[in-house]
Parts: C-alpha cells; structure tokens; sequence
C-alpha cells in the first residue's frame, strides 16, 4: 500500500506528466538550428496524410516540404489535422514536369519506396544533404520519378501486410536521419552513428563522401 504523498521508484523513473507551459518552455529548448531534410512529397491526395505529413515535418524541422501534383491544401481539414503546422513549414507546389526538369536544384532524392533494389533503411548510408521523396497512397512513387533517385530505401516489415502508411513511413526515416545527424553537446554532427565506416566506404553513391 502506497501511502499519501509517497512516490514509488516507478514514478521517479518516468516523472510526470508535463503542463502545457512546460511542454511550450521544454520544446523552446529542444529547437534546434540544424534543419532536416527536404520531403518531397508526390502525388498524396488524402487530406489527412498531408495533415499528418505537415505535422511530422515539423516535428523534424524540415527545411521545406514541395508537393508535386498535389490537390489543394488550404482546406480546413488539412488545416485541422496538421494542427496549424501548415502554417509554420516552408512548403510549395509543383509540376512533376518542374521537378524533371530541374534536376540541380534539390539535394540528391531518395525514395521512401519498396522496389526490386530498395535496402532497409537501417543498413543504408544515408546522404546528411537529402531531399525524400514519398508517393501517393494507392500508387507509390511514379516511375519517371523514381528514376531521379539516387537510391531507394524500405522500413522492414515483421507482419502480413506488406505496406505502411505514407506518413509514419517519412516519420520513421526522418528520425532515423535525426538519430545520425543531431548535434551533439558540441554542436557538431555525429555522422554515421550506427553505419559502420566499412558500409559508408562501400556504399556506391556515397563513396566518395567519406
């Protein structure tokens, strides 16, 4: 029996469950200068996978999101579910044309997508400059523009299905990127935590960055 105002080791371990003001003053401290990457996101129609997209990539800290042949996203819904993070991250609309024919101008792509030669997240190099490029819900990452991809990478799956949900995939692997690249106390990058130097040397897009 636990009495009034004593505390059990379970409770010191997990603390407590924090106020609004200090959920706003903790995330005040946690905001960081270093941006994550470019999402470029093709083809999502559902209102609220672009809600949830929005909210994911400024969780994050993005440096933009581009929808490429999106419908309209000043809805309410969108709006709704993003929670007003709509707002808040840089983002632009373009032609799947737009983005073929300015293959300079974004950071090397790669796609969020299981293909015949897609390797698991995990266990891939993964580029500190990225842009990652998602597909629609029903259709994935059109061709034309997967072939823009440098490379591309799958989350493992352990069940029957065979899919995951467009927006927790890109939350998954933007923190995968965050685990490798936050900064330290220092304020430096800790690249490559969790590839070995062995996997980075003999990736063949990323040879020549090591």
């Amino acid at each position: 029996m636990i009495e009034k105002g004593m505390t059990t080791n379970t409770q010191n371990a997990t603390g407590h469950q924090l106020t609004s003001a200090e959920l706003h003053k903790r995330q005040q401290e946690q905001v960081t200068r270093i941006l994550a990457p470019t999402v470029i996101v093709v083809g999502v129609t559902d209102p609220a996978n672009i809600g949830s997209i929005f909210r994911i990539c400024d969780a994050a800290k993005c440096k933009q999101l581009i929808f490429v042949d999106a419908t309209d996203i000043n809805i309410r819904k969108i709006k709704r579910i993003s929670r007003s993070t709509s707002e808040i991250v840089p983002y632009q609309c373009i032609s799947s044309d737009d983005l073929v024919n300015s293959p300079g101008k974004f950071p090397e792509l790669v796609a969020i997508e299981i293909t015949s030669k897609s390797t698991d997240v995990y266990a891939t190099p993964l580029p500190q400059d990225v842009a990652f490029v998602i597909g629609g819900e029903r259709y994935g990452i059109p061709e034309h523009i997967l072939q823009l991809c440098a490379y591309a990478v799958h989350i493992p799956m352990f069940g029957i299905n065979s899919s995951m949900n467009v927006a927790t995939s890109l939350g998954i692997v933007l923190y995968e990127w965050h685990r490798r690249f936050r900064t330290s106390q220092g304020g430096a990058f800790k690249n490559w935590v969790g590839v070995t130097t062995h996997e980075t040397q003999n990736h063949p897009r990323l040879r020549s960055r090591t």
